[in-house]
């Protein structure tokens, strides 16, 4: 279930927010980061009262968020979106709202070939209209909310489990380097949809049992390097095997998986992904990151 808020929320939202001018001191941008402030706070109203999120809590959860979701994808389907637009803005933050409190009720979703391929079709969608992809959060959730979707518990790792921090914040470097580089073409979602299904590749009996056998400083070092090469002209395969290997990563961490460590460290890796896309006016940044002068990878 966390997957949906870290790929079809927060990555998509911190994407489009890199396109958009943000206001600085506004109601529209605080509601932007209204889930991300109220996730701590969540998780330990989950960890210390666990009944709020049982029953209908849980169901009005995820009809919120499948109802803003719906309302945000009508909205942007007439119209451009606007940052600075309080309306628009309100939406995404009872999407992640929602999201998040089915998210906290409903930890053992948290895997599957089928969930990743609900990932895969919407993160495709959204080459047709940016909307979709929350769209697909927002009916995703409201489906475990109900257990619609079947439970697909995914069983604990191997003893030799992985940290979070390294794991997602490569993970975040890494991920959206198609959105950077592609921008408004559709190849980044290709990519992106191509990443959900090596996700769920990597959980079926043959590759699990391959990735296993690796050892765990050797599954972290795949995604630095699938960070430092990027062939562009191959991106779709280059991100199937970003997926296996996150897959690899996902598998080995210990469960249950801490939220706000999680969405943290994906979170910073997002932004200093684009940090280095865009240089933020340092050019000697550009150079520490790739020193003999290369800069195709963003």
């Amino acid at each position: 279930m966390i997957a949906l808020w870290l790929f079809l929320y927060l990555a998509w939202l911190v994407q489009n927010l890199s396109l958009l001018t943000v206001e600085g001191r506004s109601w529209s941008t605080f509601f932007l980061v209204l889930p991300l402030l109220v996730l701590p706070l969540a998780a330990r109203l989950r960890a210390r009262r666990p009944e709020f999120f049982h029953g209908w809590s849980t169901r009005v959860a995820g009809l919120v968020a499948a109802a803003s979701a719906l309302f945000l994808a009508r909205l942007l389907s007439l119209d451009f979106w606007d940052t600075k637009r309080t309306g628009a803005s309100l939406l995404v933050a009872l999407l992640g709202l929602g999201l998040q409190w089915v998210m906290l009720a409903r930890p053992e979703k948290t895997g599957g070939l089928g969930l990743w391929l609900w990932i895969a079709f919407w993160e495709y969608a959204g080459a047709w209209h940016p909307a979709l992809t929350p769209l697909g959060a927002g009916l995703g959730a409201a489906l475990v909310a109900f257990d619609v979707l079947p439970k697909q518990a995914v069983s604990r790792g191997p003893q030799r489990s992985l940290g979070v921090w390294p794991v997602f914040l490569l993970l975040g470097l890494t991920l959206p380097k198609p959105a950077w580089d592609f921008l408004l073409e559709p190849t980044w979602a290709e990519a992106f949809a191509a990443f959900a299904v090596g996700m769920g590749l990597s959980q079926t009996t043959l590759l699990r049992s391959l990735g296993d056998r690796l050892p765990s400083f050797l599954l972290v070092g795949f995604l630095a390097l699938l960070f430092v090469f990027y062939p562009s002209a191959y991106t779709w395969a280059w991100a199937l095997l970003l997926g296996v290997v996150a897959g690899w990563n996902w598998l080995r961490l210990s469960r249950p998986l801490p939220v706000v460590q999680v969405s943290a460290a994906f979170l910073l890796g997002l932004l200093l992904s684009f940090l280095l896309h865009a240089n933020a006016g340092r050019p000697v940044l550009k150079h520490f990151v790739w020193p003999r002068g290369g800069s195709a990878a963003y």
